[in-house]
């Protein structure tokens, strides 16, 4: 049975945190135990269903909260 981490972050403040974390988990369990959004998400793919489908699947999420969580804003 192959373990699935997913890893929750917002790109306006976390990233860099994010890509960090999911190097050294993927040293420690694989390259396939570790969900990050860009590096496997394919160009094209219908990202709001991967998303929720890796998201239910996962047996551990790890979300990063930032400095800025409740105060980043975009233009919208």
């Amino acid at each position: 049975m192959n373990r699935t981490i997913f890893i929750s972050y917002r790109v306006a403040d976390t990233r860099p945190t994010a890509r960090g974390l999911a190097d050294d988990l993927r040293r420690t369990f694989g390259d396939e135990a570790v969900f990050l959004d860009y590096r496997n998400l394919d160009p094209g793919e219908q990202w709001p269903e991967r998303l929720q489908e890796k998201l239910a699947g996962a047996d551990v999420v790890i979300v990063l909260i930032g400095k800025t969580w409740l105060t980043v804003q975009n233009e919208y």
